[in-house]
């Protein structure tokens, strides 16, 4: 039984006007492992053509504790620079960022906007904490984000939100997957 099949043909949805998208890619780790990524998009947008993004699609629940959020976030990371090796893909493309969907877009406790479904009080400073080190690692979070009334897919890499399905990619979204901003104290390219 698949039971993470409905969270990937979700994420597919929300990818569907800006990404080619397709599931259960095989990858090829830069240890030599072969994995499976849930989710590979393509950016449809020239310039990002290149930066091919996996995704670890995830069914947490309220007891998801901080062992389980950081072995997600691991599994995650394992696929950057990771190469497509799969026969529906052209051979030599590699994976640029992975995120976690669904991840928890947490906001400063006490904000207005504040709600936190996916981790229980006193977690969410670990979990916010993992996602920032992951930052390292060009791993990071896709979650529904709320302006206003609307809700909408972002994805974000530590702090910054790269791409959202609004505006598509920001000024963060290129600088970090292009190679213009330093991640950490390096600048990996």
């Amino acid at each position: 039984m698949d039971i993470e099949r409905s969270v990937r043909d979700e994420l597919a949805l929300l990818l569907r006007n800006d990404f080619d998208c397709a599931q259960e890619v095989e990858l090829r780790t830069i240890s030599g492992h072969k994995v499976r990524c849930d989710l590979l998009a393509i950016p449809r947008r020239a310039e990002f053509s290149s930066c091919n993004l996996a995704f670890e699609c995830k069914r947490p629940s309220h007891d998801w504790h901080y062992a389980l959020w950081s072995r997600a976030i691991k599994q995650a990371a394992d696929n950057v620079d990771a190469e497509v090796i799969d026969k529906r893909f052209p051979s030599g493309s590699s994976v640029r960022a992975a995120f976690l969907f669904p991840a928890p877009m947490l906001v400063p406790r006490g904000s207005p906007q504040s709600e936190n479904e996916l981790i229980r009080d006193g977690f969410e400073e670990a979990v916010a904490g993992m996602f920032h080190l992951a930052l390292m690692f060009r791993t990071g979070k896709a979650g529904l984000t709320r302006r206003g009334r609307d809700k909408f897919l972002s994805l974000v890499l530590g702090p910054n939100e790269i791409w959202n399905a609004e505006g598509g990619f920001t000024k963060n979204g290129h600088d970090l997957l292009l190679g213009g901003k330093p991640i950490g104290s390096s600048n990996r390219k």
